[in-house]
């Protein structure tokens, strides 16, 4: 996961809290594809620090990527995951608009979810949903 998402600036530091113990229904190479795509995210439209957390709830394992200001554009958020969609301030960035559709279609194809909100506390954060293994 590391070479994919390249080396960032010391702001958009990513850390990771996920426990051991908990297991998803969903290949390893597509957790890592849609778990990259939402820190991608997060690194090239937020600021940083990246937080990454997993936790199991309710017979789904959550895993949510937080970044810090300015969050979504109220306008955007509802269609944050269609293909091709991006904010008025993302077109002067490099990107297709395809992380977020990539990622929630890798979510429901696992018997998941994908959504996004912007945080009480500033900035946003996008989460998937996939069912659990119970080990």
């Amino acid at each position: 996961m590391a070479a994919r998402l390249g080396n960032g600036a010391p702001d958009k530091t990513v850390t990771v809290d996920c426990p051991t113990d908990i297991a998803a229904a969903i290949s390893e190479d597509r957790l890592e594809r849609a778990v990259t795509n939402l820190i991608r995210n997060a690194r090239q439209h937020g600021h940083g620090p990246i937080a990454v957390t997993a936790r199991q709830e309710d017979g789904q394992i959550r895993i949510e990527v937080r970044d810090h200001d300015p969050g979504f554009p109220p306008d955007l958020l509802p269609r944050a995951s269609d293909r091709c969609t991006q904010s008025d301030r993302a077109r002067t960035t490099a990107g297709t608009g395809l992380c977020l559709a990539i990622t929630a279609a890798i979510a429901r194809a696992a018997g998941g979810n994908y959504s996004a909100a912007n945080h009480p506390d500033g900035g946003a954060v996008a989460w998937i949903t996939l069912p659990a293994i119970w080990t």
